[in-house]
């Protein structure tokens, strides 16, 4: 027991014990917070009950409640530290803090026991960051159902101060001698990260300073630790030539002060540990950490005793191996608080921790980095040679455009001669649960691992895997890694004996400590129990698993986080993507992309000296050529002068144009875009028809469609009888001479208007005949019209055709003339008769000598006397 055991004789004989009255949170027996002091009386949890109580804490193993009496305080600190047990029946007491109020609690703190493998399973929890006046709640339980008396008490904590530089393992002071240190009073902190040796109880360290040395000879270290004031202060020291906080050699936890407080190696007391033997060369780290959390107290760290003189600083560093233009990165990789000077070996500097630079020009330099530690002012350096490579040159050849299912040979070129790309790291950060007892499945991690070369595990394939685990009997713990193709290894089994958790644990082929030699929480490089080369043949990208499975009852823990880094080793040169692609690893692979594809060629010179090129090859599908207009318009029948309906095409498919031969003059094809269009009117029938061809032009293969383009030339109308035909003249109902016409050049008929009554036009072929008789003149002279019917356009033909009336002659005298009876040479009454209709005059025959007929204009006259009766009647006739 810690820090309470001076407690102890002020128990002796206090027999009061209190009953579970506080059995609810609503019931809470309220404790006073001391100040320097934690006094308590006992009580008694037997006959506890769980009623209304919140969830189970997760960190209580079993994770069960099962006697749970409760208590309150108001914080009058925004620090506050609890502790249990002081004697009583109940060895193993569980605890847990809550803000808020019954029924709606917030779970801040919870704690099972203050260190398990030490035997220690009381409680002790520093609260920090409380609100000054608030009540908080406390449930206390006894570990897996137990019972028994117990006493709690509450007290103020100093609070936590800055984070300084010498609250970690990392950034320790460096001490250039075996000289006093002294640290006043003040408050305190654990840096950026807290620490926990084998022999501290939880959390682990409180309130630390950390101090660094190198043996410079072989001897007896010896400390002694004097609190400013009688306090409790603790200790561990560690050799960390290799990593920090590296390898536990001491730990004292002791809560014995003895009349100073002093403690240390070497020193007087059952609270000092034996001294240590110091190896010339190696790196010691001392962890000094005040228990105490009530006191501000400080120290002084003496070296009475110690045999080994100290060196000045053992400066190291890294610097990744760059490309030319790119900077390259330096890392001191030295425990302590110093000055740094460093010098780039082309003449800068710098004064920067991690400096980075750009050199102007390949090569190797040598780099320097000069410590100088603070306090203390010893001084050390370091040379070492850092390459810088040249960039190399890389051409991943011209473009080029290919027809769908052909290949085509890519031509790179680059300088590049290859080179490691250094170690690569993937992580996974998830907080997975370890099942208690369970040798099956366990906790189970994985992590995708990709872009990794050589994609085989080989010798040095694996640089190290590295995880954090929090569990409470590591030898339960078997921790396996497991390959993409399902094969195993063991980096830990069983190990760790009582203690507790892994810590900055890390498996490498490189250690020099198997992990079988470790102690808990095995913080550095460890050596693992199989090696990594039985994984060797497994394909590296791909999911690994870290399985980490527990093979005993009682505790429980979770894998907190682990990564895995590999060496990563690019080739000379590589293309992408190799998908269809033959002698990949050439300059000159073959392809045979089946869309437009662009290659990559990458070129590598070493770490981070990496250039690509890219070339693309261009794609073209087979030409297409459609018709896009009606099908129709590709069988058109037209006349001449007459516009086709357009004719359009369309092609595609890489096709760049397209041409057309065999269309009718007047008819022509324009493209634009990806459109042929084919219009126009023929000005000619010769030839007719036209069969065109379409033909694509550039692209994939020639694709052709034809069509056929009928070009009619205009009707013809042709007089075949004689011209006079179309100028007749004729009596009525007299047949006319027949007029007739011939029709040509696709004319399939004929009208014809204006004909006189009794005339037609009758068809026959390709003759048009005009016949009849006129039967009436009205209307007349008749003008006729003769107009083509079919094929392409009109002809019209015209003439006329006269029709006279019949002539006309009437007795205009007395009908008694035209019968007279006369004496010989007596003169007969006139008889007179008018003609017309077009008779233009008229003869008279039969008359007797001595009568004649006369004509004047449209009359006749008969008269005179006859001079013979010979022949006697005479019959006359106009």
């Amino acid at each position: 027991m810690k820090k309470i055991l001076s407690l102890l004789f002020i128990l002796l004989g206090i027999t009061s014990y209190a009953q579970p009255a506080n059995d609810t949170c609503g019931t809470a027996i309220a404790l006073t917070v001391g100040n320097g002091t934690c006094n308590s009386i006992l009580y008694d949890l037997t006959g506890g009950t769980t009623t209304g109580n919140p969830a189970t804490p997760a960190c209580w193993s079993p994770n069960t409640m099962s006697t749970t009496v409760w208590f309150s305080f108001v914080a009058t600190t925004a620090d506050i530290e609890l502790s249990t047990n002081f004697s009583g029946t109940l060895a193993n007491t569980q605890i847990a803090v809550y803000s808020g109020s019954c029924g709606t609690l917030t779970l801040l703190a919870c704690q099972e026991d203050v260190n398990t493998a030490a035997g220690l399973l009381h409680t002790n929890i520093i609260l920090h960051g409380l609100t000054i006046g608030s009540t908080y709640f406390i449930a206390v339980d006894g570990n897996g159902a137990s019972t028994g008396t117990f006493g709690i008490c509450a007290q103020q904590a100093q609070p936590v101060g800055p984070i300084l530089p010498v609250q970690d393992c990392g950034t320790a002071q460096t001490l250039c001698s075996i000289g006093n240190v002294s640290v006043p009073d003040g408050p305190g902190g654990v840096g950026t990260s807290t620490e926990a040796p084998s022999c501290f109880g939880a959390p682990g360290e409180r309130s630390s300073n950390w101090y660094t040395f190198t043996a410079a000879t072989n001897g007896v270290l010896a400390f002694t630790i004097t609190p400013n004031s009688v306090i409790d202060y603790d200790f561990a020291v560690y050799d960390t030539t290799t990593s920090c906080p590296g390898t536990e050699l001491s730990c004292n936890w002791s809560g014995v002060t003895g009349a100073t407080g002093a403690t240390g190696l070497g020193c007087t007391g059952t609270q000092c540990n034996t001294t240590i033997n110091l190896i010339a060369g190696h790196t010691y780290t001392i962890l000094v950490d005040r228990f105490t959390s009530s006191s501000s107290s400080g120290f002084t760290l003496n070296f009475a005793g110690t045999t080994a003189t100290f060196a000045s600083p053992n400066p190291t560093f890294t610097a990744t191996t760059a490309c030319l233009g790119t900077a390259t990165q330096f890392t001191n990789t030295t425990n302590g608080n110093f000055t740094y000077s460093w010098n780039f070996g082309d003449g800068t500097t710098s004064t920067v921790e991690n400096p980075t630079h750009t050199y102007a020009a390949a090569g190797t330099y040598n780099v320097s980095l000069l410590l100088t530690a603070v306090p203390g002012g010893c001084q050390n350096q370091i040379t070492l040679p850092v390459t810088v490579n040249p960039q190399p040159t890389v051409d991943a050849g011209n473009p080029s455009t290919i027809c769908a299912g052909a290949c085509v040979t890519l031509a790179g070129s680059t300088n590049a001669v290859g080179g490691a790309n250094g170690p690569v790291t993937f992580t996974n950060n998830t907080v997975v649960a370890i099942p208690d007892s369970d040798t099956v499945t366990g906790a189970v991690s994985t992590i995708a691992v990709t872009g990794i070369t050589p994609n085989v595990v080989s010798a040095t394939s694996i640089v190290s895997v590295c995880l954090d685990i929090t569990h409470t009997w590591d030898s339960d713990l078997d921790i396996y890694l497991q390959a993409p193709n399902g094969t195993r290894i063991e980096l830990s089994t069983d190990n760790g004996s009582l203690d507790n958790n892994y810590t900055n644990t890390c498996f490498s082929m490189s250690a020099t400590t198997l992990i079988t030699a470790g102690t808990a929480p095995f913080t550095g490089n460890f050596i693992p129990e199989q090696a990594f080369s039985l994984l060797n043949g497994s394909i590296i990208n791909g999911n690994w698993q870290l399985v980490v499975q527990d093979d005993a009852g009682g505790d429980v823990g979770t894998l907190n986080n682990w990564s895995i880094t590999f060496q990563n080793t690019l080739p000379t040169f590589s293309w992408s993507p190799t998908t269809g692609m033959t002698n990949a690893n050439t300059l000159t692979p073959t392809v045979c992309p089946t869309t437009t594809t662009t290659y990559t060629l990458t070129a590598n010179n070493g770490a981070n000296c990496i250039v690509s090129d890219t070339v693309t090859i261009t794609v073209n599908n087979s030409n297409t050529l459609t018709l896009t207009s009606a099908a129709a318009t590709t069988s058109q029948t037209v006349c001449i002068n007459t516009p086709i309906t357009n004719i359009i095409y369309t092609f595609g498919g890489g096709a760049t144009g397209a041409t057309v031969t065999g269309l009718p003059a007047g008819v022509t094809a324009t493209v634009s875009g990806s459109t042929v269009t084919i219009s126009g009117s023929p000005t000619t029938a010769t030839g007719s028809p036209f069969n065109y061809t379409v033909t694509t032009t550039g692209g994939c293969g020639v694709v052709s469609l034809s069509g056929t383009i009928t070009v009619n030339a205009n009707v013809t109308l042709t007089l075949t009888s004689a011209i006079a035909t179309t100028a007749q003249t004729i009596c009525i109902n007299t047949p006319i001479t027949n007029i007739v016409y011939t029709l040509g050049n696709g004319a399939t008929g004929a009208t014809v208007t204006g004909l006189p009554a009794g005339v037609t036009a009758t068809v026959s072929g390709s003759t048009v005949m005009i016949s009849g008789s006129p039967t009436t003149t009205t209307g007349s002279p008749f003008s006729y019209t003769i107009t083509t019917t079919g094929g392409c356009g009109t002809q019209t033909l015209t003439g006329s055709i006269t029709v006279n009336p019949s002539v006309t002659l009437s007795l205009t005298s007395a009908a008694a003339t035209t019968t007279q009876t006369v004496c010989v040479n007596s003169a007969i009454t006139n008889i007179t008769y008018t003609f017309g209709s077009g008779a233009t005059g008229a003869t008279v025959t039969g008359l007797p000598a001595g009568v004649t007929a006369t004509v004047s204009g449209s009359t006749v006259t008969i008269s005179g006397s006859p001079t013979t009766a010979t022949g006697s009647p005479f019959s006359y006739t106009v």
